[in-house]
């Protein structure tokens, strides 16, 4: 479901996060809720995460505030994989499916590959479509969840080599995935590559080659998934403001690691 910007407080270890959904949120609660003392491993994550819920209530002065940013591209991926193909969709997701589809439909008069869910290209003309209001967590531009105050910003793809240098590299990093990772460039470039051609990678749906790709434990890259210069113009111009956020952090990021080598 759709939630506003959430902050969890750890008053223990004085760590107010704030929480992007698909930016490495389990391994971050997982985290700073053992340093914290009072988390059970055994219980996932976000079953746990309301005894931190921040209500506004004013902070010590040695509070650090942290986030972690992605790659907008990636985490667009990551979210259509993660919340439609693999596993595959809840009731909650079935029925954005259905939203996407009877959309298409009166735009186009077609549907997806399966009938079923959209294709990916659907799910990028659909969202870029929404209001930041309307948008599902998952896919909600990340500058909407940008906290007034912020100490310390990490970037998903480099988290561990960052958390060496981080005022919590007291803090032991425990990796926790929730669900399967998406990463970029290493991945399948084409269906293809597994045995099922005549797909363009924009189009990759629910269907055969959607579960195909889970059962062989495949993950498309972004460059496949965005091959479609039209369906990487239509995000670009509707995330402008995330990608601003994003480039702004590589730079910043740059000047860092300048600075330690």
């Amino acid at each position: 479901m759709n939630k506003p910007t959430y902050h969890l407080w750890y008053s223990k270890i004085r760590v107010l996060y704030t929480c992007i959904p698909k930016n490495g949120c389990s391994t971050m609660k997982y985290t700073f809720g053992l340093a914290n003392g009072d988390f059970d491993p055994d219980v996932p994550p976000h079953l746990q995460e309301a005894r931190y819920f921040n209500d506004g209530a004013r902070l010590p002065a040695d509070t650090k505030r942290v986030i972690v940013l992605r790659d907008p591209l990636s985490r667009v991926v990551s979210a259509y994989y993660e919340n439609f193909l693999n596993p595959p969709a809840d009731e909650y997701m079935m029925k954005i499916a259905s939203d996407i589809l009877a959309s298409k439909r009166r735009r186009f008069g077609d549907v997806g590959p399966d009938g079923m869910l959209p294709s990916f290209a659907e799910f990028i003309r659909f969202i870029c479509g929404q209001s930041d209001a309307d948008m599902d967590q998952h896919w909600r531009p990340q500058i909407t969840f940008w906290p007034p105050e912020i100490d310390v910003v990490f970037s998903l793809d480099a988290l561990n080599e960052q958390w060496r240098y981080s005022p919590l590299s007291n803090i032991p990093l425990r990796t926790q995935q929730q669900h399967a990772a998406i990463t970029g460039k290493t991945a399948v470039n084409t269906p293809e590559e597994i045995g099922l051609p005549g797909h363009a990678p924009s189009d990759i749906g629910g269907g055969d080659l959607g579960r195909a790709i889970c059962r062989h434990e495949k993950i498309l890259s972004v460059e496949a998934m965005f091959s479609d210069p039209s369906i990487l113009e239509i995000f670009r111009t509707r995330f402008a403001d995330d990608l601003r956020l994003w480039s702004d952090h590589l730079n910043t990021r740059r000047r860092l690691d300048a600075r330690r080598a």
